[in-house]
């Protein structure tokens, strides 16, 4: 959601971030591998989660270290 804080880069940055998530779980065949545990999405990845690194790389998390490290 955005608040009256976030500038239009911001905006852009999340909605390609959407687009780019999107994207992934429509590509039959192609899992998320867990940065953390190494552990391989199956199906639409259902409750898995893409993240920015500082560096502005994209990494997956399953549900069971998204929550160890996001809470």
């Amino acid at each position: 959601m955005k608040s009256e804080h976030d500038g239009p880069e911001l905006g852009r940055g999340v909605e390609a971030l959407r687009r780019r998530i999107e994207q992934t779980r429509s590509m039959a065949g192609t899992p998320l591998r867990c940065t953390d545990c190494e552990r391989l999405s199956s199906g639409r990845a259902t409750g898995w989660t893409m993240r920015r690194a500082d560096d502005g790389e994209l990494f997956a998390l399953c549900p069971e270290c998204d929550e160890l490290e996001f809470g």
